[in-house]
């Protein structure tokens, strides 16, 4: 088939060649099948080496006469000459209703793998793209929905629905770490989050899926906490039943103990987890789910039984203080947010700031820089940078309204250690995922937490 010229024609090309890159075929552009120079649009082999064309293109700008030659060159040469492929895609760009020239077609190829598309009508394009999977499906079992998604990001896929083409995948059983690559475009594009939160919803009703996961340090730890409260976020279960929903999760462990809690000793991992990073876990889980009073409760509720049963256990004070700082910074920004709407929230709020507070006050307060920016994680086995933010000239905390007056000042950020903490500048949404799904939170800059906190937007130097 001669070059085609024509811009359309060309963005459709360039569209298939991606989408054959992203599940991993070798593709080739105007590719020949004969010594008298006859080519075909778009060619998808198994490999470089291979001379087999396992799928074939073929692009029309409209139901021509010289449609019919585009066939035959493919699927009239005896097989000797041109091996068949094990599909043939005839793409039309316009045109109106079908005529005679494609019914002809249809009856002549069907029973050979041929199908034609109308790319101008509603639902094709997502109709060939489905078609195409089913194909891959039959050779190859692993896909990655985040190249996919790279690749129909192409002009020639702009009305495709990607909701409708992740479920066939689905549907097909690819083989793919879908909680961790939904996360990511989740994370990417807003308008995708409903994939992410749907597949949260799947593998609650049919329990976690082999090979599945978000791979590391906090998503591979306390997944379901953060899962939960996104949920909640977005409405897709409701507030009180949220609130249910943790509690059971917590319950969850094989164990005769809840899924976190202050079992000091049980291992070393465990005591890094705990006092190292669930502080700060709690912190963003209160920010995503600050529009849920229930849900918040619990969260507020919970951090505090842990803090309380760490200081039973013996855990030191400087220890300590990280859970007992950010448990007063989450409790007095819910108080502040919800100024006694629902009464549990308001006791449990004062009671977790109070107890938060004790803690605080009970070594003489903490420098106030530390106050603003508690630690993200505390390296248990070298706590040196810890230690020495504690050292400096300690203030207390006096009273909630004390505490909240502090917070709600314009503050500059400052550098620690020589270095900016940077906090993505996202929704609450996108930095839960970006916890779940890099252990980037461990440089956050987290006086730009407690300022999301509290509802302050801070300057940076």
């Amino acid at each position: 088939m001669a070059l085609h010229k024509l811009p359309e024609g060309r963005s459709v090309i360039d569209g298939l060649s991606a989408l054959g890159n992203s599940l991993g075929y070798t593709v080739k552009a105007e590719h020949p099948i004969d010594s008298d120079g006859a080519a075909v649009d778009v060619a998808w082999f198994a490999a470089d080496y291979s001379d087999v064309a396992l799928m074939i293109f073929e692009v029309e700008s409209s139901a021509s006469a010289g449609m019919a030659n585009n066939v035959l060159k493919v699927l009239g040469q005896d097989v000797d000459e041109l091996p068949k492929p094990l599909f043939f895609f005839h793409l039309l760009l316009g045109g109106g209703d079908d005529n005679k020239r494609i019914d002809r077609l249809r009856r002549n190829w069907g029973t050979y793998n041929y199908r034609v598309y109308r790319l101008n009508t509603p639902g094709s394009s997502d109709d060939l793209v489905a078609d195409v999977l089913a194909q891959h499906r039959r050779i190859r079992r692993n896909l990655s929905v985040g190249a996919i998604r790279e690749a129909l990001s192409r002009k020639p896929w702009a009305r495709v629905s990607l909701p409708d083409i992740f479920a066939r995948v689905e549907r097909l059983e690819f083989r793919c770490n879908y909680l961790r690559e939904y996360a990511t475009l989740a994370l990417r594009e807003a308008e995708l989050r409903s994939i992410y939160l749907n597949r949260l919803t799947k593998i609650e009703s049919a329990g976690t899926f082999e090979d599945e996961g978000y791979g590391t340090f906090v998503g591979d730890a306390v997944s379901g906490l953060m899962e939960i409260c996104l949920r909640v976020a977005a409405g897709e279960v409701g507030d009180e039943q949220g609130a249910a929903m943790l509690e059971r999760w917590q319950e969850s462990s094989r164990l005769s103990l809840r899924t976190l809690g202050p079992y000091m000793d049980l291992s070393r991992d465990y005591d890094q987890l705990m006092l190292g990073a669930i502080p700060l876990v709690y912190a963003i889980a209160g920010l995503v789910a600050a529009d849920s009073p229930r849900s918040l409760e619990w969260l507020i509720g919970d951090l505090k039984s842990i803090m309380c049963g760490e200081q039973d256990h013996g855990v030191h004070w400087e220890y300590l203080v990280p859970t007992a700082l950010w448990l007063a910074h989450l409790a007095a920004a819910a108080l502040a947010r919800h100024q006694e709407s629902w009464e549990p929230l308001t006791r449990t709020s004062m009671s977790a700031f109070d107890e938060a507070r004790r803690i605080i006050n009970s070594q003489g307060g903490v420098p106030v820089d530390v106050f603003n920016a508690p630690p993200s994680y505390v390296y248990l086995e070298e706590p040196d940078t810890w230690l020495e933010r504690l050292a400096g000239r300690r203030s207390k905390i006096d009273t909630l309204d004390a505490l909240l007056n502090r917070c709600r000042k314009p503050v500059k950020l400052e550098r620690i250690n020589n270095r900016i903490l940077v906090v993505p500048s996202t929704d609450d949404f996108s930095l839960a995922l970006t916890c779940l799904l890099t252990d980037d939170w461990l440089d956050w800059d987290t006086e730009s937490i407690t300022s999301r906190l509290h509802g302050v937007s801070r300057e940076r130097t």
